[in-house]
């Protein structure tokens, strides 16, 4: 079996070596998951992998944003780059050294990352369950056909929630493969567009539901990105309205597994900017990136994983809360999805939200951090990565804001990017950014909270408030936070990976919105017959309290009536 090492230095001395087999994974990253973990700055949680692809060993970066040398020449691809005997991996301030020397003293190892054939009756279709992060590289010769979806016949079976049974295929015909969307509800992508059918270039992206796939030369399939490890970019975002400037020329950058707090006075902008950043209304100038792709240019490729939780609740008061979120789940999973499978759903969003004991409660009889928890479920069902909340902790107590301010802080820990409007500042502490807004939508700070309170020179996140209003103008905060290492670091040292993206000249600078692609919407018919069922639901519920209550009022037992009302 062919084999290769990889030499770790410290000082020009050897401190460890690493074993390279066709069946291992060395991964590079902050997260303790890596095999190598690094706690040094700008290591992302997960860096970058080293593995055999076909029969070469090769080195590929898990991000965009992930700063990887080898031979002193920055790796600027995501492409897995081929090793060679002898290269230097630069990783922080670790120094990697690829020995290949043993590949040409061994057999000869075919190296085939992943076996895919299904020609053999015995060899079962590679599965990816919803909670798989990351899959090997899929090589794709010898093949001539590939087909994706939930179902378990498929060549590769995704289970998650917004794939359809049978998603997609691929095909090699005349030379090439062909990609062919097969009517499913949220959409087949390649570049980003919506595709019916089309054909799949070396160097082409295929999106199908959370996955982004990238077809090389040597025709294989590799995973761009983890699951779920979505960035957020935003440059020189502007919103007018009429004369009116409501955000001026904002920038941000936001890391995967990130908790953003955005805070500031009263109209400062705070709702506006989470409504720019999510793409739910865009900003008049500048842009939004999702993983380096324009979001307002391509929202509908990311819709589905986008979860946006507005200040006012939205789900009906009169149903229960598994009714509510059961309907919710009829409306955006894919209506292949079986009655079984739609309940297993929304009891893993009861069980993740801690709502199983209120199951059957009307939502009305909830208490506020409830009733928004059930918002949040609402989202959840189709397991979102990339998450925008507005005012979540409004109106309630202390002690249900620091529990909602931690149920946060754990989403982002499990895998989510999180995003919150807020106007309370006892628990910012749980966030790993804040945004500062002034009057008239300008940055007057963004970095970590802790910090926060020295670069204004208080002792209390409150003050920070009345500072901002009266020590100086809007314009003054944000050209003293633009000349700071807090924007150096966290804005332009962030966002320096994706210069070529940014500054792409067949990029619009203005927010052009593409019409949604009608397979991923439920049908007219089909909205109109949940809507009818929710409503009747709600109304025979209705009856039947005004019937019971009435019975309970004829025998004068008003308090019994009271309480039975509430679960009838």
């Amino acid at each position: 079996m062919a084999f290769a090492r990889l030499q770790l230095y410290d000082n020009d001395i050897v401190k460890d070596a690493f074993l390279i087999t066709p069946h291992t994974r060395l991964t590079i990253g902050r997260k303790s998951t890596n095999t190598l973990v690094l706690r040094t700055p700008k290591i992302l949680p997960f860096h970058a992998a080293i593995y055999w692809l076909d029969d070469r060993v090769v080195l590929q970066k898990c991000h965009p944003a992930a700063e990887l040398w080898v031979n002193q020449q920055p790796i600027s691809s995501e492409i897995p780059q081929r090793l060679t005997d002898g290269d230097e991996i630069r990783v922080g301030t670790l120094k990697l050294v690829f020995d290949g020397s043993s590949l040409r003293e061994l057999p000869h190892s075919n190296g085939s990352p992943v076996s895919l054939a299904r020609s053999q009756d015995n060899e079962p279709p590679l599965q990816i369950l919803a909670s798989t992060k990351r899959i090997e590289p899929i090589s794709l010769r010898n093949r001539t056909h590939l087909s994706f979806g939930r179902d378990p016949n498929n060549d590769i079976v995704i289970d998650h929630p917004v794939i359809s049974l049978f998603h997609a295929t691929l095909e090699w015909q005349a030379g090439t493969w062909s990609i062919k969307d097969l009517e499913s509800s949220h959409g087949t992508y390649i570049n980003e567009r919506a595709t019916q059918q089309a054909i799949l270039q070396p160097g082409d992206i295929l999106h199908i539901g959370p996955y982004e796939f990238q077809l090389t030369s040597e025709e294989t399939l590799i995973q761009r990105f983890e699951v779920g490890k979505l960035r957020l970019d935003a440059c020189n975002l502007v919103y007018r309205v009429g004369s009116l400037k409501l955000l001026q020329n904002i920038s941000l950058s936001v890391f995967p597994e990130e908790f953003v707090t955005i805070v500031g006075v009263s109209g400062a902008g705070k709702s506006t900017l989470l409504n720019a950043l999510s793409g739910f209304r865009p900003a008049t100038r500048g842009n939004v990136f999702v993983n380096g792709h324009n979001l307002y240019q391509n929202y509908d490729a990311y819709r589905t994983e986008l979860g946006y939780v507005p200040q006012d609740d939205i789900i009906h008061l009169d149903l229960s809360v598994q009714q509510a979120l059961d309907f919710a789940a009829r409306l955006r999973l894919p209506p292949d999805i079986s009655p079984p499978e739609r309940r297993r759903q929304v009891q893993q969003v009861l069980e993740d939200l801690e709502l199983l004991e209120q199951s059957k409660t009307l939502v009305k009889n909830l208490s506020g951090g409830q009733r928004k928890r059930v918002s949040i479920g609402v989202e959840l069902l189709t397991k979102p990565s990339l998450f925008f909340l507005d005012e979540a902790t409004s109106g309630l107590d202390p002690g249900t804001e620091l529990q909602m301010m931690r149920l946060l802080r754990r989403m982002a820990t499990q895998g989510r990017t999180v995003i919150l409007v807020t106007h309370t500042t006892k628990n910012l502490s749980l966030s790993d950014l804040v945004v500062f807004l002034a009057k008239g939508g300008r940055v007057a700070f963004f970095g970590p909270p802790q910090e926060a309170l020295a670069y204004f020179e208080v002792e209390e996140f409150d003050e920070i408030y009345i500072k901002v209003e009266e020590e100086r103008s809007p314009e003054e905060w944000a050209l003293q936070y633009q000349e700071s290492p807090y924007y150096q670091e966290y804005v332009v040292d962030r966002q320096a990976s994706l210069n070529g993206a940014l500054t792409d000249p067949n990029r619009e600078t203005q927010p052009a919105m593409e019409g949604p692609n009608q397979s991923s919407k439920p049908s007219f018919w089909r909205q109109l017959r949940l809507l009818s069922q929710r409503n009747l639901t709600i109304w025979f519920r209705t009856a039947r309290v005004f019937c019971f209550v009435s019975r309970c009022a004829h025998f004068r037992n008003p308090g019994f009536c009271h309480v039975a009302a509430q679960y009838v």
